[in-house]
């Protein structure tokens, strides 16, 4: 009999830990414990043979503090559902009252769409009330609703699923519910200000963010394009996440061109294979954004001070830079300066053009007289939006000016293609998935990528 309500329990939310106890249909002690990754409460559960009302409402009182949920062998719909004084028992001590009935509405409804897992993971961890059938479903329909109407900035329909999340989930499930619900409406178009309903935060704060990626897979980029609208690299890679999921992957990919680091650290890497068998794998590790394929990692950060120490060398041969550069072009990637060291001699060519040195019938000349130990040290190109960046071939990192920060998709596509150290063919993968990407989510919004300068160009003054 446990064996079957674990069961149920697992589809309900996939990420939940089961520890059963050796009891059953104990008044004080539960049959089963539930526990989540990093979340510091659990929740009880007891297995009631008997679904009588008012057993059901001094089985409350007995264990009023606890939040506890009760699991009727039996229908809980025909017993407890219109008995108003275990209903508003329930609601008012935080207690979820339920049955098989109501556990298996929830998770056929989530086989049909992905982004009900939030609603039967959340009513698993903060439900309250009694859950039958009828109310499975009711409770999936709003839902349902609340993140369509939200996606849509329609208030009125918003402002009411918004009213009755509060009175099926505990104040922090409800809050965790209504920050996405918010951000969805930000992601809509709608300012934050006129969002219908009171929230503790203007933003997703980490534990919504961490609620939301631990969850099952939510194969819609829609929703996580909508739902990054105003997330900053630095609250990302400050998660403490326990392992890469689907859900980061889907996050991150879908918000790749809002997503901006200060720097990025090129590693060589070999992996015989990467988690779900995609070509390239996210993590949040040491402060920092990591990006893997199968020759090649890049650690992205949001400060250049957070470089990893690295053993500097005296450069790359120019040749081999030269060759790498010529893709850049090819890439639409203008090389405003290289500077490189032959014979004891440092060069430092700049071109004033927006063409590149490639242009530059001096730089040509200066080239074609260096000799085979030329190394390159540095060099600066210019982005689409037109900033600087700096690419250090002593240490395989790329940096911006200034303040200046970057499109992860920018700092990674340039790395792979310019550091001789990685496979180019990497480059050009990585590159047209992010532009794959790119256009998919334009399509899904409507909307054209816009490209803003975050800062005017500036001159190089100094290295």
């Amino acid at each position: 009999m446990k064996e079957q309500v674990i069961n149920r329990i697992r589809a309900l939310d996939t990420r939940v830990r089961i520890r059963t106890t050796d009891y059953f249909n104990n008044t004080f002690v539960p049959d089963i414990v539930l526990s989540w990754p990093g979340e510091e409460r659990s929740r009880e559960l007891f297995i009631r043979a008997d679904t009588n009302p008012e057993h059901l409402a001094e089985d409350i009182g007995l264990v009023p503090d606890r939040k506890p949920i009760f699991y009727g062998l039996g229908s809980v719909s025909s017993s407890a559902e219109h008995n108003s004084l275990v209903s508003s028992e329930a609601q008012d001590h935080g207690v979820l009252i339920t049955d098989a009935a109501g556990a298996d509405e929830f998770v056929a409804r989530r086989r049909r769409t992905d982004l009900l897992g939030l609603a039967s993971a959340a009513v698993l961890q903060g439900g309250r009330g009694v859950v039958d059938r009828e109310e499975a479903a009711d409770t999936a329909t709003l839902f349902e609703d609340g993140f369509e109407s939200a996606r849509r900035g329609d208030s009125l329909r918003t402002a009411s699923a918004a009213g009755r999340i509060a009175s099926v989930l505990d104040s922090d499930r409800t809050d965790r519910l209504l920050q996405v619900l918010q951000a969805l409406w930000v992601g809509s178009g709608q300012p934050a200000s006129l969002f219908p309903a009171a929230v503790k935060q203007d933003h997703l704060d980490d534990s919504a963010l961490l609620f939301l990626l631990e969850q099952d897979w939510i194969k819609d980029t829609l929703f996580w394009r909508n739902l990054g609208h105003s997330l900053k690299f630095d609250q990302l890679v400050s998660l403490d996440l326990s392992e890469p999921t689907e859900n980061l992957q889907e996050l991150i990919w879908a918000n790749s061109d809002r997503l901006k680091a200060r720097a990025s650290a090129a590693v060589a890497s070999e992996v015989n294979e990467l988690p779900g068998k995609r070509f390239a794998y996210f993590t949040i590790e040491d402060g920092g954004l990591a990006f893997r394929m199968r020759h090649s990692l890049l650690r992205l950060y949001g400060s250049a001070d957070q470089l990893p120490e690295t053993v500097k060398s005296t450069g790359v041969p120019l040749g081999d830079v030269l060759q790498r550069l010529r893709l850049l072009m090819r890439d639409r990637t203008p090389v405003r300066t290289i500077e490189f060291v032959d014979e004891g001699r440092k060069w430092t060519c700049e071109s004033e053009g927006d063409t590149g040195v490639f242009d530059d019938a001096d730089f040509m000349r200066v080239i074609s007289t260096a000799g085979p130990n030329a190394q390159v040290r540095r060099v600066a190109v210019r982005s689409a939006e037109g900033n600087l960046l700096k690419l250090n071939f002593t240490n395989d990192s790329v940096t911006g000016y200034g303040s200046s920060r970057f499109e992860i998709s920018q700092l990674v596509t340039l790395a792979l293609l310019a550091f001789p150290r990685f496979d180019p063919e990497e480059g050009r993968v990585a590159g047209e998935a992010f532009a794959m990407m790119r256009a998919h989510v334009d399509r899904l919004s409507g909307a054209r990528h816009m490209v803003t300068p975050e800062e005017s160009p500036r001159e190089i003054d100094d290295w």
